[in-house]
Protein backbone atom coordinates (compact mmCIF):
# COMPACT_ATOMS: atom_id res chain seq x y z
CA UNK A 1 0.00 0.00 0.00
CA UNK A 2 1.06 3.57 -0.36
CA UNK A 3 0.02 6.90 0.43
CA UNK A 4 1.34 10.03 -1.14
CA UNK A 5 0.42 13.49 0.83
CA UNK A 6 1.97 15.29 -2.47
CA UNK A 7 -0.43 14.08 -4.85
CA UNK A 8 -3.06 12.78 -2.30
CA UNK A 9 -3.72 9.44 -3.45
CA UNK A 10 -3.70 5.98 -1.35
CA UNK A 11 -2.79 3.11 -2.95
CA UNK A 12 -4.45 -0.29 -2.56
CA UNK A 13 -3.53 -3.92 -3.20
CA UNK A 14 -5.31 -6.71 -3.27
CA UNK A 15 -3.12 -10.20 -4.43
CA UNK A 16 -2.30 -11.51 -7.70
CA UNK A 17 -3.68 -8.43 -9.84
CA UNK A 18 0.09 -6.84 -10.98
CA UNK A 19 -0.21 -4.57 -7.88
CA UNK A 20 3.31 -4.92 -6.78
CA UNK A 21 4.32 -3.77 -10.11
CA UNK A 22 2.13 -0.50 -9.81
CA UNK A 23 3.26 -0.33 -6.22
CA UNK A 24 6.85 -0.16 -7.31
CA UNK A 25 5.77 2.12 -10.18
CA UNK A 26 3.93 4.62 -7.87
CA UNK A 27 6.50 4.93 -5.29
CA UNK A 28 8.56 7.45 -5.75
CA UNK A 29 5.37 9.65 -5.57
CA UNK A 30 5.21 8.91 -1.45
CA UNK A 31 9.07 9.75 -0.83
CA UNK A 32 11.50 12.02 -1.16
CA UNK A 33 13.03 12.94 -4.45
CA UNK A 34 15.76 10.27 -5.73
CA UNK A 35 13.84 7.67 -4.15
CA UNK A 36 14.82 4.15 -5.98
CA UNK A 37 11.99 1.80 -5.35
CA UNK A 38 12.40 -1.93 -4.43
CA UNK A 39 10.71 -5.21 -4.73
CA UNK A 40 11.15 -5.96 -1.18
CA UNK A 41 10.98 -2.94 1.40
CA UNK A 42 10.23 -1.95 4.74
CA UNK A 43 7.64 0.23 5.91
CA UNK A 44 8.71 3.88 5.25
CA UNK A 45 7.02 6.98 6.60
CA UNK A 46 7.94 10.63 6.00
CA UNK A 47 6.27 14.53 5.16
CA UNK A 48 6.00 13.34 1.55
CA UNK A 49 3.78 9.70 2.35
CA UNK A 50 3.89 6.36 3.38
CA UNK A 51 5.48 3.21 1.97
CA UNK A 52 3.88 0.05 3.09
CA UNK A 53 6.26 -2.95 3.90
CA UNK A 54 6.56 -5.67 1.48
CA UNK A 55 8.06 -9.09 2.36
CA UNK A 56 7.01 -12.89 2.47
CA UNK A 57 6.03 -12.30 5.83
CA UNK A 58 4.91 -8.53 6.42
CA UNK A 59 4.41 -7.11 10.27
CA UNK A 60 0.39 -6.62 9.88
CA UNK A 61 -0.18 -4.51 12.94
CA UNK A 62 1.27 -1.58 10.69
CA UNK A 63 1.60 -0.61 7.15
CA UNK A 64 1.83 -3.50 5.14
CA UNK A 65 1.45 -4.34 1.34
CA UNK A 66 -1.88 -6.24 0.94
CA UNK A 67 -3.87 -4.18 4.19
CA UNK A 68 -7.71 -4.10 4.13
CA UNK A 69 -9.22 -0.78 3.36
CA UNK A 70 -11.14 -1.10 7.25
CA UNK A 71 -7.63 -2.01 8.46
CA UNK A 72 -5.99 1.58 6.87
CA UNK A 73 -8.73 4.08 7.05
CA UNK A 74 -8.09 4.52 10.80
CA UNK A 75 -4.69 4.45 10.79
CA UNK A 76 -5.13 7.51 8.34
CA UNK A 77 -7.42 9.07 10.28
CA UNK A 78 -10.90 10.28 8.64
CA UNK A 79 -9.31 13.58 6.55
CA UNK A 80 -6.77 11.78 4.99
CA UNK A 81 -8.91 8.99 3.72
CA UNK A 82 -11.95 11.46 2.73
CA UNK A 83 -9.82 13.71 0.51
CA UNK A 84 -7.38 11.32 -0.76
CA UNK A 85 -8.13 9.39 -4.31
CA UNK A 86 -8.26 5.45 -3.46
CA UNK A 87 -7.09 3.30 -5.90
CA UNK A 88 -6.81 0.07 -6.16
CA UNK A 89 -5.47 -2.73 -8.81
CA UNK A 90 -7.85 -5.35 -9.82
CA UNK A 91 -7.95 -8.45 -12.62
CA UNK A 92 -10.88 -10.82 -13.96
CA UNK A 93 -11.82 -13.00 -11.34
CA UNK A 94 -11.24 -16.14 -13.81
CA UNK A 95 -7.50 -14.91 -14.93
CA UNK A 96 -6.95 -14.12 -11.23
CA UNK A 97 -7.89 -17.68 -9.77
CA UNK A 98 -5.43 -19.14 -12.47
CA UNK A 99 -2.70 -16.52 -11.55
CA UNK A 100 -3.20 -17.27 -7.56
CA UNK A 101 -2.75 -21.48 -8.44
CA UNK A 102 0.02 -21.27 -10.50
CA UNK A 103 2.05 -18.70 -7.69
CA UNK A 104 0.55 -20.57 -4.31
CA UNK A 105 0.51 -24.00 -5.93
CA UNK A 106 2.70 -24.83 -8.59
CA UNK A 107 5.18 -22.67 -7.82
CA UNK A 108 5.29 -23.95 -4.09
CA UNK A 109 5.56 -27.51 -4.86
CA UNK A 110 8.66 -26.46 -7.75
CA UNK A 111 6.16 -28.25 -11.06
CA UNK A 112 7.75 -26.10 -13.03
CA UNK A 113 8.51 -29.03 -15.45
CA UNK A 114 5.22 -30.14 -16.03
CA UNK A 115 3.30 -30.67 -19.31
CA UNK A 116 0.17 -28.92 -20.38
CA UNK A 117 -2.51 -31.31 -19.41
CA UNK A 118 -0.64 -32.27 -16.22
CA UNK A 119 -0.84 -28.34 -15.24
CA UNK A 120 -4.71 -28.18 -16.35
CA UNK A 121 -5.40 -31.38 -14.42
CA UNK A 122 -3.69 -30.06 -11.09
CA UNK A 123 -5.73 -26.61 -11.44
CA UNK A 124 -8.90 -28.54 -11.40
CA UNK A 125 -7.91 -30.48 -8.24
CA UNK A 126 -6.57 -27.67 -6.84
CA UNK A 127 -9.95 -25.53 -7.68
CA UNK A 128 -12.15 -28.53 -6.10
CA UNK A 129 -10.41 -27.76 -2.44
CA UNK A 130 -9.04 -24.05 -2.72
CA UNK A 131 -10.86 -21.82 -0.71
CA UNK A 132 -12.06 -19.62 -3.81
CA UNK A 133 -13.60 -17.11 -1.96
CA UNK A 134 -10.61 -16.07 0.12
CA UNK A 135 -9.27 -14.84 -3.24
CA UNK A 136 -12.50 -11.84 -3.95
CA UNK A 137 -11.48 -8.33 -4.23
CA UNK A 138 -14.86 -7.08 -3.09
CA UNK A 139 -13.08 -6.92 0.32
CA UNK A 140 -10.98 -4.20 -0.93
CA UNK A 141 -14.13 -2.54 -2.89
CA UNK A 142 -16.44 -1.61 0.45
CA UNK A 143 -16.09 -0.67 3.83
CA UNK A 144 -18.89 -2.13 5.64
CA UNK A 145 -21.08 -2.51 2.49
CA UNK A 146 -20.41 0.70 0.87
CA UNK A 147 -17.86 1.72 -2.35
CA UNK A 148 -14.36 2.98 -0.73
CA UNK A 149 -12.53 3.26 -3.99
CA UNK A 150 -12.41 6.20 -6.32
CA UNK A 151 -10.16 4.19 -9.53
CA UNK A 152 -9.48 1.12 -10.86
CA UNK A 153 -6.40 0.19 -12.44
CA UNK A 154 -7.23 -3.17 -14.33
CA UNK A 155 -5.01 -5.46 -15.17
CA UNK A 156 -6.57 -6.01 -18.74
CA UNK A 157 -6.01 -2.08 -19.45
CA UNK A 158 -3.29 -1.44 -16.92
CA UNK A 159 -1.20 0.97 -19.45
CA UNK A 160 -4.45 2.85 -20.24
CA UNK A 161 -5.40 3.19 -16.77
CA UNK A 162 -2.20 4.19 -15.22
CA UNK A 163 -1.88 6.41 -17.50
CA UNK A 164 -5.61 8.38 -17.06
CA UNK A 165 -4.43 7.95 -13.27
CA UNK A 166 -1.09 10.07 -13.80
CA UNK A 167 -3.50 12.32 -15.83
CA UNK A 168 -6.03 12.72 -13.05
CA UNK A 169 -2.80 13.45 -10.24
CA UNK A 170 -0.98 15.74 -12.43
CA UNK A 171 2.09 13.62 -12.75
CA UNK A 172 4.22 13.85 -15.73
CA UNK A 173 4.40 10.29 -17.04
CA UNK A 174 8.38 10.70 -17.78
CA UNK A 175 9.62 11.19 -14.25
CA UNK A 176 8.65 7.69 -13.58
CA UNK A 177 9.23 5.58 -16.39
CA UNK A 178 7.92 2.10 -17.51
CA UNK A 179 5.44 0.30 -15.44
CA UNK A 180 7.99 -2.81 -13.98
CA UNK A 181 7.02 -6.81 -14.79
CA UNK A 182 7.45 -8.29 -11.44
CA UNK A 183 6.23 -11.83 -10.09
CA UNK A 184 6.17 -13.05 -14.08
CA UNK A 185 8.20 -16.14 -13.62
CA UNK A 186 5.47 -18.40 -11.79
CA UNK A 187 3.04 -18.70 -14.78
CA UNK A 188 3.40 -21.29 -17.22
CA UNK A 189 3.18 -19.77 -20.40
CA UNK A 190 1.40 -20.30 -23.33
CA UNK A 191 -1.65 -22.41 -21.89
CA UNK A 192 -4.99 -20.36 -22.60
CA UNK A 193 -7.54 -19.38 -19.81
CA UNK A 194 -10.34 -21.45 -21.85
CA UNK A 195 -8.09 -24.62 -21.53
CA UNK A 196 -7.86 -24.62 -17.92
CA UNK A 197 -11.86 -24.43 -17.08
CA UNK A 198 -14.55 -26.81 -17.96
CA UNK A 199 -18.06 -25.48 -17.21
CA UNK A 200 -18.12 -27.46 -13.47
CA UNK A 201 -14.62 -24.98 -12.76
CA UNK A 202 -16.17 -21.71 -14.50
CA UNK A 203 -19.34 -22.26 -12.84
CA UNK A 204 -17.44 -22.87 -8.84
CA UNK A 205 -15.52 -19.57 -9.84
CA UNK A 206 -19.03 -17.58 -10.72
CA UNK A 207 -20.55 -18.83 -7.57
CA UNK A 208 -17.31 -17.94 -5.14
CA UNK A 209 -16.62 -14.67 -6.24
CA UNK A 210 -20.07 -13.50 -7.09
CA UNK A 211 -19.61 -10.28 -5.68
CA UNK A 212 -15.97 -9.54 -7.70
CA UNK A 213 -17.95 -10.27 -11.03
CA UNK A 214 -21.08 -8.14 -9.84
CA UNK A 215 -19.00 -5.40 -8.38
CA UNK A 216 -16.34 -4.90 -10.75
CA UNK A 217 -18.28 -5.53 -13.91
CA UNK A 218 -16.61 -8.80 -15.40
CA UNK A 219 -18.32 -11.25 -17.90
CA UNK A 220 -18.98 -14.33 -15.61
CA UNK A 221 -17.81 -15.87 -19.44
CA UNK A 222 -14.08 -17.11 -19.68
CA UNK A 223 -13.81 -16.80 -23.26
CA UNK A 224 -14.47 -12.92 -22.82
CA UNK A 225 -11.62 -13.06 -20.21
CA UNK A 226 -9.39 -15.01 -22.37
CA UNK A 227 -10.00 -12.53 -25.30
CA UNK A 228 -9.09 -9.05 -22.93
CA UNK A 229 -6.40 -10.98 -21.51
CA UNK A 230 -4.53 -10.84 -25.11
CA UNK A 231 -5.51 -7.69 -26.43
CA UNK A 232 -2.81 -5.93 -27.04
CA UNK A 233 -2.13 -2.48 -24.88
CA UNK A 234 -0.65 -0.01 -27.12
CA UNK A 235 -0.78 3.47 -26.75
CA UNK A 236 -1.90 5.17 -30.18
CA UNK A 237 0.35 7.43 -32.10
CA UNK A 238 -2.33 10.23 -31.45
CA UNK A 239 -2.17 9.48 -27.37
CA UNK A 240 1.87 9.64 -27.51
CA UNK A 241 1.67 12.58 -29.21
CA UNK A 242 -0.49 14.43 -26.80
CA UNK A 243 1.77 12.81 -24.16
CA UNK A 244 4.91 13.86 -25.20
CA UNK A 245 3.36 17.66 -26.29
CA UNK A 246 2.11 18.14 -23.14
CA UNK A 247 5.34 17.41 -21.22
CA UNK A 248 7.14 19.37 -23.30
CA UNK A 249 4.62 22.30 -22.98
CA UNK A 250 5.03 21.79 -19.07
CA UNK A 251 8.86 21.32 -19.04
CA UNK A 252 9.49 24.64 -21.10
CA UNK A 253 6.93 26.26 -18.73
CA UNK A 254 4.24 26.75 -21.59
CA UNK A 255 1.48 25.09 -19.27
CA UNK A 256 1.32 24.05 -16.06
CA UNK A 257 1.30 20.79 -14.51
CA UNK A 258 -2.73 21.51 -13.70
CA UNK A 259 -3.20 22.63 -17.20
CA UNK A 260 -3.38 25.67 -17.32
CA UNK A 261 -1.33 27.62 -20.45
CA UNK A 262 1.14 29.92 -19.56
CA UNK A 263 1.98 31.03 -23.03
CA UNK A 264 -0.03 32.73 -26.01
CA UNK A 265 2.73 32.65 -28.41
CA UNK A 266 1.00 30.18 -30.69
CA UNK A 267 4.79 29.95 -32.84
CA UNK A 268 5.99 28.67 -29.77
CA UNK A 269 3.10 26.03 -29.52
CA UNK A 270 3.37 25.21 -32.64
CA UNK A 271 7.21 24.33 -32.68
CA UNK A 272 6.14 21.88 -29.53
CA UNK A 273 3.77 20.35 -31.62
CA UNK A 274 6.20 19.46 -34.61
CA UNK A 275 9.00 18.44 -31.96
CA UNK A 276 6.47 15.92 -30.36
CA UNK A 277 5.24 14.41 -33.25
CA UNK A 278 8.61 13.75 -34.70
CA UNK A 279 9.76 12.46 -31.30
CA UNK A 280 6.59 9.87 -31.53
CA UNK A 281 7.77 8.76 -35.41
CA UNK A 282 11.17 7.90 -33.75
CA UNK A 283 9.48 5.72 -31.34
CA UNK A 284 7.24 4.46 -33.90
CA UNK A 285 10.17 3.67 -36.34
CA UNK A 286 11.96 1.53 -33.25
CA UNK A 287 8.79 -0.67 -33.32
CA UNK A 288 7.67 1.23 -30.07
Amino acid sequence: MLVSHQYKFIFLKPGKTAGTSVEVFLEPLCAAPGHVSAHVTPTMESRFGIIGERASDPDRSGFYNHILPFELKPKLGDEVWNSYTKVATVRNPFDRVVSAFHHFKLALEKNGALSRDEVIRKFREWIAEYNIKSLQISSYAQIDGEPCLDFLIRYETLEDDVRSLLKRLGVLRSSLGDVPRLKTEFRKGGIPLTDYFDEETRQRVVDSMVKDFELLGYSDQVEDAEAARCRPQVPSRTDLELSVFTELAVATGSRTVGGVWTSEDLGALQTLLTRSFRMVRREKDRNF
